[in-house]
This record gives C-alpha cells, sequence and structure tokens, in this order.
C-alpha cells in the first residue's frame, strides 16, 4: 500500500466538543520539580486539559540550525519545519503579521503549548529575553484591546474579540481573541473565551493545582513537538469508529490477529533532536498494560487502513518497553510521511481501544 502523503501541520482543531485550555504559573513554573520543560509547562495548564500540544521552538530552531528568526525569513524556517512535521503550532503560520502588529513572533518565542479541555481553551507562550511583553501590551492596546486599570502585566486579562482581531488584515488566530500577561516570567496567555483565560490565570500564577499528566509528558523527555491524549479522550478523538466500514472492518481483523487491545487512558506522540520518536500508551493498570505489550508492538509494523501508511515506512521501533501501567514505543522516523501528524489526527489504528 502506497505511503500516504504528507499532511501540512495546522493550527489546533476546533472540536465540535473540545476548546482549548492552558494557562502558565509565576512560582509555580519556576519552583515546581518536574522531570523537564515539557513537564513543567503541561502543569501550567488546567486541571481539565484532554489535549495537549507542545511546539518547542528553541529546539526547532536547534535542529533546523536557523539562529535567529524575524520578519521574512520566518516564513522559510516555518516551511522547514512543517516539511519535517516539528510544529504543533497555532499562531505560526501568522507569525510575520504578528512581528509586525503585535510586537512578538512565535517562532523567536522560547515555546508554544496549547492545551484543550470540554470548558475552554488556552495559549500558552514563553517569550525570549528579547522580548518586552510591556511593549507586546501596548500593541495589543493600540489594535483596540482592553487594557486592564490593574495587573496587566501580572494576569489581569485584556478583552478583545474577533472583531478586535480582525484590525489586522488576514490575522486569523482566534485563540489571541483576550489575552493575559505574566511579565516577570515571559509569559503570555490567550484564549478565546475571557472567562475561561480569567479561570485559568490563577493555575498560571501557582494559585491552584495544574495538570498533572504523569506519565505521558515524564517519558519523553525534551520533546521538539509533540501531541497528547488524556483520559479516555484518546479514544474517542482517534477511535477507528469514524474510518470507514472497509478500514473499520480491516483494523479488526488486524487487531485480532495482534491478540487483542485494550481501552487507553492516556496516549502521546513526541519527536525530539535526530528524528526520534516516542509514542506513550497508557493504561489504568500494570494488567492491562502487560496484555496491550505484544499487540501494541505488532501493530507498531502494520498497514494503517484508515491512514493509508504503512508503520514501518513510517518510523523503525527501536525498542518498546513497560513501567508500571505504561508502554513506551521509541524509533526513528521518516520526517517526510509527517509521523506525529499521521499518529495524532484521527483514525488512528495504532491508539485502537
Amino acid at each position: 500500500m502506497p505511503a500516504r502523503r504528507p499532511r501540512r501541520r495546522t493550527a489546533l482543531l476546533a472540536a465540535s466538543t473540545l476548546v482549548v485550555a492552558a494557562a502558565i504559573v509565576a512560582v509555580g513554573y519556576v519552583a515546581w520539580p518536574r522531570s523537564s520543560e515539557f513537564d513543567r509547562a503541561t502543569g501550567l495548564l488546567p486541571e481539565g486539559t484532554l489535549r495537549i500540544a507542545w511546539t518547542d521552538w528553541s529546539g526547532v530552531r536547534a535542529e533546523l540550525g536557523t539562529g535567529p528568526v524575524s520578519g521574512a525569513r520566518s516564513e522559510e524556517v516555518l516551511q522547514q519545519a512543517e516539511d519535517r512535521d516539528l510544529t504543533s503550532s497555532s499562531l505560526a503560520a501568522s507569525a510575520v503579521l504578528l512581528e509586525e502588529n503585535l510586537g512578538f513572533n512565535p517562532l523567536a518565542t522560547e515555546w508554544e503549548l496549547l492545551g484543550q479541555g470540554r470548558d475552554g481553551m488556552v495559549l500558552v507562550l514563553k517569550v525570549g529575553d528579547g522580548t518586552d511583553l510591556a511593549e507586546v501590551g501596548e500593541r495589543f492596546a493600540e489594535l483596540g484591546f482592553s487594557e486592564p486599570e490593574e495587573d496587566a502585566m501580572a494576569g489581569a486579562v485584556w478583552e478583545g474579540g474577533a472583531d478586535v482581531v480582525s484590525n489586522v488584515p488576514g490575522l486569523a488566530t482566534y485563540e489571541l481573541q483576550h489575552v493575559a500577561f505574566l511579565a516577570d516570567e515571559g509569559l503570555l496567555l490567550a484564549s478565546d473565551e475571557a472567562d475561561y483565560l480569567a479561570d485559568a490565570v490563577p493555575v498560571a500564577a501557582g494559585d491552584e493545582d495544574g495538570l498533572d499528566a504523569g506519565v505521558l509528558t515524564e517519558e519523553v523527555g525534551e520533546p521538539i513537538n509533540a501531541v497528547g491524549y488524556l483520559e479516555d479522550y484518546a479514544c474517542e478523538a482517534l477511535s477507528m469508529a469514524s474510518a470507514d466500514a472497509d478500514a473499520q472492518a480491516v483494523g479488526d481483523q488486524l487487531v485480532a490477529e495482534a491478540g487483542g487491545v485494550t481501552a487507553l487512558t492516556g496516549y502521546l506522540v513526541a519527536l525530539g533532536a535526530g528524528e526520534r520518536i516516542s509514542v506513550v500508551f497508557d493504561f489504568e493498570d500494570e494488567d492491562r498494560a502487560r496484555q496491550n505489550e505484544a499487540s501494541r508492538r505488532a501493530l507498531a509494523e502494520v498497514e494503517d487502513p484508515a491512514q493509508f501508511l504503512s508503520y514501518r515506512e513510517l518510523f523503525t521501533v527501536s525498542s518498546l518497553e513497560r513501567d508500571g501501567h505504561t508502554l513506551v514505543l521509541t524509533g526513528e522516523t521518516e520526517p517526510d510521511l509527517a509521523p506525529l501528524s499521521n499518529l495524532t489526527e484521527g483514525p488512528v489504528l495504532l491508539a485502537t481501544c
């Protein structure tokens, strides 16, 4: 079966039952003892987050050897990153417009994170040392955002809306309808809902508990690009039930031949430097992880009837290890075939429940 053509990495999908949620930590972000920058950043998201999308822009620049990024060069760098499936960014396509009109370029930031839950959405940006968020705030005010009278740079919400964002012709980033800044930490938060953003700020400030993604984020170190699904949302979002009848029938047969599977309670795919890939499968308990060990390894070698590609062409498996209730598959990718996109946009046989 011919390999599927690579798919362009697009903005975070506005799923009918899911909106984006995220926040940022002040004290908590600096001091919270987590295993990696990725793990620490996800702790800034609200507890109800079900989908996370991460781009380590500093890692992207290092992997591509681009050096500083600004202006028209952003389009060239973004194209290189997309060609290698290194970004899950929802803002990058508007990088030039954002730099010209709002004073920041997502491709020049440290990292970008989106958290998605059933109740709301938030975007989190960790800007670099060269970005003055006070100046960025001034640009938002000039655009028409309402500047808070107090705590303008300490978590208060700047309300805008779709009409205000449309004051920049061609800017279609619905995530930026409302923003908040934690300037001391170099963090910008944004959402399409002002109330949800206001509720997310205390999590970012370390005043309320944030997301604990557990082994999903702990097992992958410092990825450049990662997309993860928490709890049973992986089964919902990536279900083979959304494939056509023929693909479902073939998938059922492949699962049966592999020895059967049980439901996931978490799923994350991460791309690292040097074309490394990690796929994390989380289960309800250790027994279920053990039951899935051989079958998930077998499925990693088949052709996915819903994605129209062979996993053998997409990646080469180096190992699959079990750690408690978690399985971690590691290997080397074929970046031209958009491995992360094809493993995190459903239906996906490898993530079948």
